[in-house]
C-alpha cells in the first residue's frame, strides 16, 4: 500500500466543510494550476484500511471511467501517510438539493431523474453508491444561473466505505435502508439499497408524506400533497414507484429505469401498464438492478401464455 502526502502537489487554500465524517477542502493543483477539492475520509484502524481500501480503489476508478455527468470528475485519489483516504475531484460550484425542497415538480423531477441516472451507471459498474440524501446532491445552475439546464451531481462519495452506517455519527441515518442500519449476517447491501434512499429524499424534495410502516411489517406508503397531485400529469404513477422504491425487501424494489420512467410519467402523462397491478410491466423495466460484487443471478424465463382457441363458427 503506497502512501502519498498531497501537499506535496496540492496547495490546501480553504476548507468548505468538515464533519466527523471527513472534511472538504478547496485546493490548487501544482501540477496543472486548476482549483479542484480534496476531499480527506478518515479510515480508523489499520484492519479498517486494509478491509476497505481495495472497495475504495474500485470506487474511484469507476467514477474516473465513467465520466457520467451526474457523478463529479475524479483526477487522483490514495492515501495519506496519516491514515486519511482521500478522493481529488473537479471544484463545483452550487447548491444542495435539500436547499430546493418544496420547488415545482417541473424543476425537481428532472434533478432526481439525473440522480437515478448517476445511481444506474454506478450500479452498472457493481459499484454501490450508500450515501443519498438530498445534501448530498448538488445543483449546478445551468447558463447565467437558469434552472433550464440545471445538472444535479452526486456528493458524499467513498465516505460510507470507512465510516459506520446508521451510528451517531450518521448525518444520512433517515435516508438509509433498512438493510444498511439493521442488516442481517451475511446480507451485503448493493445498489438497491440507493434506489430506497432515493425514494426518502425524493419525498422530503416533493414534500410528500411516508407513512410508517405497520406494525406487522407491511411496507411504508407515500402520501402525495394536494397542491402536488394537481402540478402532474399522472400523480399516481409517481406515488406508487416510490412505495416501490421504499419497499423492505431490497428484490422487490424497482429497477433504475423503471424510477426514471415513472418520473416521466408524472411530469408528462401517458398511458402505461406499470400502474395497473393485473398488468405486468415489461421484465426489461422492472427487474431489479444486479447484486453488486456478486455474480448476477438468472433471470428466469416466464412459460409463454397459450392463446385461447377461437370460438367455431
Amino acid at each position: 500500500m503506497e502512501f502519498r502526502e498531497i501537499t506535496e502537489r496540492y496547495r490546501l487554500e480553504k476548507i468548505l466543510k468538515s464533519s466527523k465524517s471527513g472534511t472538504v477542502l478547496r485546493a490548487a493543483d501544482g501540477e496543472s494550476g486548476r482549483t479542484v477539492v480534496v476531499k480527506l475520509i478518515p479510515v480508523g484502524s489499520a484492519p479498517n484500511l486494509e478491509g476497505r481500501m481495495g472497495a475504495f480503489n474500485r470506487l474511484a476508478a469507476a467514477i474516473g471511467a465513467l465520466g457520467h455527468p451526474a457523478l463529479p470528475v475524479v483526477l487522483d485519489s490514495g492515501i495519506t501517510p496519516d491514515g486519511s483516504a482521500f478522493l481529488v475531484m473537479e471544484h463545483l460550484d452550487g447548491r444542495g438539493l435539500d436547499t430546493l425542497a418544496g420547488v415545482a415538480p417541473s424543476r425537481a423531477l428532472p434533478l432526481l431523474m439525473q440522480a437515478v441516472s448517476g445511481l444506474e451507471a454506478l450500479a452498472g459498474q457493481r459499484v454501490p453508491y450508500l450515501n443519498l440524501s438530498p445534501d448530498n446532491v448538488l445543483v449546478i445552475p445551468g447558463p447565467a444561473g437558469d434552472p433550464v439546464g440545471e445538472q444535479a451531481k452526486l456528493l458524499g462519495l467513498g465516505t460510507v466505505l470507512f465510516q459506520p452506517v446508521g451510528g451517531p455519527g450518521d448525518e444520512g441515518r433517515r435516508f438509509r435502508a433498512p438493510e444498511l442500519l439493521s442488516p442481517q449476517p451475511g446480507e451485503r447491501a448493493d445498489a438497491r439499497a440507493d434506489l430506497y434512499s432515493l425514494g426518502v429524499a425524493s419525498c422530503h424534495v416533493l414534500g410528500a408524506t411516508i407513512a410508517p410502516a405497520a406494525a406487522n411489517g407491511a411496507d411504508p406508503g407515500v402520501q402525495m400533497p394536494l397542491a402536488l397531485s394537481f402540478e402532474l400529469e399522472n400523480a399516481e404513477a409517481l406515488r406508487q414507484m416510490l412505495e416501490r422504491c421504499l419497499r423492505r425487501r431490497p428484490a422487490e424494489r424497482p429497477a433504475h429505469q423503471a424510477v426514471r420512467y415513472a418520473f416521466q410519467l408524472a411530469l408528462e402523462g401517458a398511458e402505461s401498464p406499470l400502474w395497473q397491478p393485473a398488468v405486468p410491466a415489461p421484465a426489461e423495466i422492472l427487474q431489479a438492478p444486479r447484486p453488486v460484487e456478486a455474480p448476477p443471478p438468472p433471470v428466469p424465463v416466464s412459460a409463454p401464455v397459450a392463446a385461447a382457441p377461437l370460438p367455431r363458427p
